[in-house]
């Protein structure tokens, strides 16, 4: 693979993160009535919200988060405002394709180098259309957070312009998986979907950093600690994106995401075999119980070092 298309991928790998693609239309571009919902159906909308937590918790057990969505979007087709469920429904599209699909993906690649397989095109339709859902519920939280953004981009407004409308913190759960799951669905459409947007990822990132500086244990820094491995192309900046990854495991030393992505990104382009089988070695013997409303989400994790020690002669 040549070194810019690697870079331009790894500038997304921690959460992605893109607002628009030519090949799809935003939700926001299509303006929402906001029709008035009656007690009961309210109160539907609220018990199916239950009844999808009951299911979430056990999302590592990928029928009860398929029923978790389908659960959840029920609600949210029920009453389209509620921003707050929108969000959580992008966030557990994101965990099914990251969490499940994406191994699932893996396995398939290992049984076929060539990864030319049915199997394989059939495992990357799910996960581009899995992406995709979560972007659209992204998108009309953000709408719902901030409607005057809405407005502007129906106008014709640049996004980067736009941002700025999007002010509550509140929304930046909404931004986040948005970008996560908007900018994993670029990485399979190809490398020019990313590129067109390169600088919108910049962006956003940056107003989730401007609202909620450490949202989603030191999501930011995650994000920049890979870019920097590759921006300013074709070297990086190593120490800008060593001090990122740092200051995450700083303030979030339990959140596993962080040392895998330092071991996978900042360890393999800084030659560091010693950090990278530290920090791997780090999270396959930490306690996936230390976050526990985050148990399915370490286990994620650690299952992805073990994945990655095992190619480290391959890596380095």
């Amino acid at each position: 693979m040549k070194a810019n298309s690697l870079g331009m991928k790894c500038l997304v790998a921690a959460v992605a993160p893109v607002l628009a693609c030519a090949g799809r239309e935003a939700a926001w571009q299509s303006e929402s009535r906001g029709a008035a919902i009656s007690p009961a159906a309210r109160a539907e909308a609220a018990q199916l919200e239950r009844r999808a937590d009951e299911l979430w918790r056990d999302r590592l057990d990928r029928s009860r988060l398929e029923a978790a969505i389908a659960t959840l979007a029920r609600a949210v087709e029920i009453d389209a405002t509620n921003a707050t469920r929108l969000t959580r429904l992008a966030r557990a599209y994101y965990f099914l394709a990251d969490g499940h699909l994406s191994f699932e993906l893996e396995r398939a690649k290992r049984e076929d180098e060539s990864g030319e397989s049915a199997a394989i095109k059939s495992i990357k339709r799910r996960l581009r259309a899995t992406y995709q859902h979560g972007a659209n519920a992204a998108e009309r939280a953000i709408a719902a957070h901030a409607p005057r953004f809405a407005t502007a981009m129906r106008s014709g407004a640049r996004l980067e312009s736009a941002l700025h409308l999007v002010a509550d913190k509140s929304a930046a759960g909404a931004l986040f998986w948005y970008a996560a799951n908007l900018g994993r669905w670029a990485l399979l459409m190809g490398i020019a979907e990313i590129l067109y947007h390169k600088d919108r990822v910049f962006a956003v990132v940056e107003r989730v950093q401007s609202l909620a500086p450490d949202f989603f244990h030191g999501a930011v820094d995650r994000y920049f600690g890979v870019y920097y491995t590759r921006v300013p192309v074709p070297r990086g900046d190593l120490a800008r994106s060593k001090r990122h990854f740092e200051r995450a495991l700083r303030r979030h030393p339990s959140y596993l995401a962080t040392r895998v992505l330092f071991a996978e990104h900042y360890a393999v382009r800084a030659r560091d075999r010693a950090l990278f089988e530290r920090e791997l070695r780090a999270v396959t013997a930490a306690d996936e119980r230390a976050l526990p409303n985050l148990l399915p989400e370490l286990t994620v994790e650690k299952r992805r070092a073990r994945l990655l020690l095992e190619r480290v002669e391959d890596l380095f």
